[in-house]
């Protein structure tokens, strides 16, 4: 295990390699190259949001909050079309972060990549807490030492944040159905996790 000032490397490492990530963008569209990519991030976004819901129903469950996600998307389109297409990992976590000697050494998993709101890889890391607090402050400072263009958390950066949560957490309850048995334990506890996790993004959008 890492003790406090080895996490802070390794975040401050990671906060690097996003920044160095989020540099390489796609003149060519938004969104998954296997879906066919949009002009636009809006378009891009509530065409994502559509097919997470179209996974669920068609393991046979209802999507919470699609509509919901899909007027706040059109309420903030202005906000969504300014976002570059940036190269988004979407699904670092600490089992995705591979070490060696304690230090950064590479990610893994790129299932879910995509060309999108930078803001995406910075959600997945700390289900607690938002990427602004004191707790995440290694991986913003690895990030803004190199970044083209430095983190800023105004108003409309915490709008983008939460549709990006809404979004995972809509990719989180659409994964449970397909992918875990409902007479697992873990069933229930991962698809609550995902409503919570799109409940907070919500939130977010609307403070």
């Amino acid at each position: 295990r890492l003790n406090r000032a080895e996490r802070e490397d390794v975040m401050f490492a990671l906060g690097r390699v996003f920044a160095e990530a989020h540099k390489k963008t796609n003149p060519a569209g938004y969104g998954y190259e296997q879906m066919g990519l949009a002009d636009n991030w809006y378009d891009a976004y509530t065409g994502m949001v559509c097919a997470a819901a179209q996974d669920a129903a068609d393991a046979g469950a209802r999507m919470p909050h699609e509509a919901k996600v899909l007027a706040l998307a059109k309420k903030h389109k202005v906000v969504l079309e300014k976002v570059k297409p940036r190269l988004v990992h979407f699904d670092v976590w600490e089992g995705n972060i591979f070490l060696q000697d304690k230090q950064f050494y590479g990610l893994i998993d790129m299932e879910r990549a995509m060309w999108g709101d930078r803001l995406g890889d910075f959600i997945s890391l700390d289900f607690v807490h938002d990427v602004d607090h004191k707790s995440n402050a290694a991986l913003v400072r690895g990030y803004n030492e190199v970044a083209d263009e430095p983190l800023v958390f105004d108003k409309k950066a915490k709008v983008r944040l939460g549709f990006m949560r809404a979004y995972l957490g809509m990719i989180m309850f659409a994964e449970v159905e397909t992918r875990v048995p409902k007479s697992s334990p873990h069933y229930h506890m991962r698809r609550t996790l995902g409503r919570y996790t799109l409940s907070w993004g919500l939130r977010q959008i609307k403070d």
